[in-house]
């Protein structure tokens, strides 16, 4: 499981809310107690909404990111100068893209280079096209350049589960 100690804090705050909200409604004080327990119930709520948008916010992003590594294979074939099959088969063969660039003389910042830029034109055309919110497709660009770095450093990894589109 992927355990984020901010996270665990916070939770764990709104547990020490309730937990002395509850304590304090046994002793007596009576508004105190009613108050740490509304915070903590506040905060609770709180909290489980953010989780709730933020991982669909990644999850989405993550999908369209996805999408783009199957279209991305073929930029990359063309910046290093080899057929996209060949690349392909390459990657399914275990070789990342940046070694692939490297026997072809190609430095891996160049490729990474093209990636983002075509991926952020697509990404600009689904805007313009309506197909994607403007708000979601800063958070893509926003993250374009580590992702192309990861996709031409480690691309089997990157694209495990994504079929190649026919």
């Amino acid at each position: 499981m992927n355990r984020n100690p901010v996270r665990t804090i916070r939770w764990a705050m709104v547990a020490v809310g309730v937990v002395a909200g509850v304590a304090l409604l046994a002793a007596g004080a009576t508004l105190i107690g009613v108050v740490l327990l509304v915070m903590a119930t506040l905060r609770a709520g709180m909290l489980w909404a953010m989780r709730r948008h933020g991982s669909s916010r990644s999850s989405r992003s993550g999908q369209m990111l996805r999408r783009l590594a199957r279209n991305e294979l073929a930029v990359a074939a063309t910046t290093i100068g080899i057929a996209p099959d060949d690349l392909r088969r390459a990657v399914d063969d275990g070789h990342t893209i940046s070694a692939v660039a490297a026997d072809a003389g190609i430095p891996a910042q160049r490729v990474v280079d093209a990636v983002v830029r075509d991926a952020s034109a697509k990404v600009d055309r689904a805007v313009e096209a309506g197909n994607v919110a403007p708000n979601r497709a800063r958070v893509v660009r926003n993250r374009l350049p580590y992702w192309a770095e990861r996709f031409v450093l480690s691309t089997p990894a990157m694209l495990a589960g994504a079929a190649p589109r026919s």
